[in-house]
């Protein structure tokens, strides 16, 4: 979405963390000071943290196995 919609870099963060709800909201009210970035290779970018706050090895090894079970079916 944000690409999509060519967001100024700037306002990238802001315009993320406006669709955000529930317990992810309040994990960026908290956070928020700590985010200078929507996303680059460092420790302090959105897309960084909340995917080290939200997403487990376990659900990435279960995403992996259902990824490797599809099959496009004929037509």
């Amino acid at each position: 979405m944000i690409e999509a919609n060519n967001v100024a870099d700037r306002r990238r963060v802001a315009v993320a963390a406006a669709h955000l709800r529930d317990t992810a909201a309040e994990w960026y009210k908290t956070n928020k000071v700590n985010i200078n970035r929507y996303t680059d290779n460092n420790a302090e970018s959105f897309i960084r943290r909340i995917k080290a706050q939200f997403i487990s090895d376990v659900q990435k090894d279960q995403w992996y196995a259902k990824l490797h079970q599809l099959k496009q079916m004929p037509g």
